[in-house]
């Protein structure tokens, strides 16, 4: 399919650095704009005040636009419009749309698509079609990226099983529309409770299509809240949900919970659940997974310490 206005560009993240942004796509999703799929920007990201959670998106979407500069011959010319990770469930797909398609997307002029799993191998449909003058769909591979003209038609196919994760960079040519000045001034190293509403929970279409981020987490992770502290904000508890087994673990933040939980399926390949005994609690597993967290949290932070005084200066991300 590459011409001047589209093209597939192979191996633009490694298989790490992919894993990665899905871990930061669980942790943090809300329920998104279409059915059954979710979605993760800054804006959540900086709402559950994880804020060292913004290095390693940053860091991939800078690889992003390089790769596309470089395609299109743009260099040193595409700004940041909008950043987002997302997850399509079973059951989700999207109709035939350009994504400068209204008044207010009429900044977005370029669009790129970085697939961070596989299908055949994580998912079962999904697949990318363009409207016009494209006879094969793209085959949705780990690393591969697609670019075009944000006028481009496409569609996503829907998908049928697995999840199915991307990353979505808009670059515009219009600095107005910089993503990074609605974000760089709220970034701090301060910790509070992370933000939570509505549409972190649930999204309810039509009654009896419902969906529940809450329950999908649960799903996923194999934990939930425990029910004696799911209305206290500041002090989180957590239990398996095979045998109620609470983690001896006091979160402050139920996205650093989510974070936990979510670290455990990235770096050890199991739930955080099955860290759990049935009868005598916990293992030595679980204590080795918190470290192990607990270390790449520090990283994050020590780096963020010594990049932010940089953004704030310049006023955006690098």
């Amino acid at each position: 399919i590459n011409d001047e206005s589209r093209g597939v560009i192979e191996n633009v993240l490694s298989d790490e650095e992919c894993n990665e942004l899905i871990h930061l796509q669980r942790t943090h999703s809300v329920i998104g704009y279409v059915p059954k799929y979710t979605v993760t920007s800054m804006r959540e990201i900086l709402a559950h005040s994880r804020p060292q959670d913004l290095l390693p998106l940053i860091s991939a979407r800078e690889k992003i636009r390089s790769a596309v500069e470089t395609y299109f011959n743009r260099e040193f010319s595409l700004l940041f419009e909008w950043t987002v990770l997302s997850c399509w469930f079973p059951g989700s797909s999207i109709s035939p749309h350009s994504d400068s398609n209204r008044d207010y997307l009429k900044q977005r002029h370029f669009t790129s698509i970085l697939y961070l799993n596989t299908i055949g191998e994580d998912f079962t449909g999904g697949e990318f079609h363009f409207v016009r003058n494209s006879k094969s769909p793209i085959q949705p591979k780990k690393g591969l990226l697609v670019a075009f003209t944000s006028d481009h038609e496409h569609y996503i196919t829907t998908v049928e099983t697995g999840f199915r994760y991307t990353l979505t960079v808009w670059f515009t040519l219009d600095p107005v529309y910089l993503e990074d000045i609605r974000f760089v001034k709220s970034v701090c190293l301060d910790s509070f409770v992370g933000h939570v509403d509505v549409y972190d929970i649930e999204e309810n279409r039509g009654g009896s299509d419902f969906f529940s981020i809450w329950d999908e987490k649960i799903r996923i992770f194999g934990v939930r809240l425990c029910k004696e502290f799911q209305m206290n904000w500041n002090k989180i508890l957590i239990e398996s949900t095979s045998d109620g087994s609470v983690i001896p673990k006091v979160f402050g933040n139920i996205h650093d919970a989510f974070s936990l939980a979510s670290f455990c399926l990235w770096k050890f390949n199991v739930k955080l659940s099955d860290s759990l005994k049935d009868d005598v609690g916990l293992c030595f597993d679980f204590w080795k997974v918190l470290r192990s967290w607990e270390e790449y949290n520090a990283h994050l932070l020590q780096e963020l310490a010594g990049t932010l005084p940089k953004w704030k200066k310049h006023g955006c991300f690098f």
